[in-house]
């Protein structure tokens, strides 16, 4: 319960109204957004083989991360917003490994790497993508690592005695190939599946263009990120269309001139030729 709960946390309940109409156990969770804040890079980690590994090793690709926060063994939520994640990437023809990668940080200090490599198994298992399982990472490390990551994307959490488990917010980032948060995108309140488009136009926007198609880095000229979600924005949709326009006005009046052009010298020739 208190995690199905937490779902619905945004910063402006968990965190600047902590006490208004929340139960004690969803005080001070939440998120804080932070987009364009810069991951501590040189935090060190144990990835899913039980390898030493800086963050910053992770930012190398040139492609942007998907960037989750939870707890291997979360009986609820954390499953339920990866496999969620799972569902929308299916529908997408981006692909994980080749335009994006994925990163999942454990906050609990009791898991270990063994914990983070049965997890990554079943998850990569149910995407069912070639080349995923060189893309997905399960990440632990010791208090201060995780302090920094959670701290660098405003990320709140709480264990509760009551319940054994961590209390937390559902949501999935996406960080820019050099370790900046870009975007924070929330389940729909109609299930845990991603809104398709907002997850496909943020990584073509964190990725500065290089993944997606042309059609994509057009489509974002004429929407506007709000809400956590992209809608059209008049003004950009003005402009767009003004700039349409005046190609195409000047690609009929080079057409004309042309014409206009052989006209004066067919006229010419048969001056010339009378």
């Amino acid at each position: 319960m208190i995690l199905m709960l937490s779902l619905s946390v945004r910063a402006e309940d968990a965190n600047e109204n902590p006490s208004k109409n929340l139960p004690p156990e969803l005080q001070g969770i939440g998120i804080n957004e932070k987009p364009g804040n810069l991951l501590p890079l040189d935090a060190p980690f144990i990835d899913e083989r039980g390898r030493p590994r800086a963050l910053g090793d992770y930012f190398k690709t040139g492609k942007p991360v998907i960037l989750q926060i939870g707890y291997f063994g979360c009986p609820h939520l954390c499953d339920m917003v990866s496999r969620g994640m799972i569902d929308t990437l299916k529908s997408l023809e981006l692909d994980l490994g080749k335009d994006f990668s994925m990163l999942y940080v454990s906050f609990d200090p009791k898991e270990t790497y063994i914990d983070g490599y049965n997890k990554k198994k079943n998850l990569v298992a149910e995407y069912n993508r070639e080349g995923a399982g060189d893309a997905w990472h399960m990440l632990v490390g010791d208090p201060r690592s995780v302090g920094a990551i959670t701290e660098a994307t405003g990320f709140g959490y709480k264990w509760v005695q009551s319940q054994g488990q961590f209390s937390h917010a559902a949501v999935m980032m996406v960080i820019t190939p050099d370790g900046k948060v870009a975007r924070y995108l929330y389940p729909s309140e109609a299930g845990m599946k991603f809104r398709g488009q907002t997850l496909k136009l943020s990584l073509v926007e964190a990725s500065q263009g290089k993944v997606g198609s042309f059609g994509d880095q057009i489509l974002l000229m004429c929407l506007h990120y709000s809400e956590g979600q992209y809608s059209l924005a008049a003004t950009r949709l003005m402009k767009f269309g003004g700039a349409v326009t005046l190609v195409a006005l000047s690609c009929v009046l080079l057409v004309m001139f042309k014409r206009d052009g052989r006209r004066h010298r067919l006229v010419e020739d048969s001056v010339a030729s009378g």
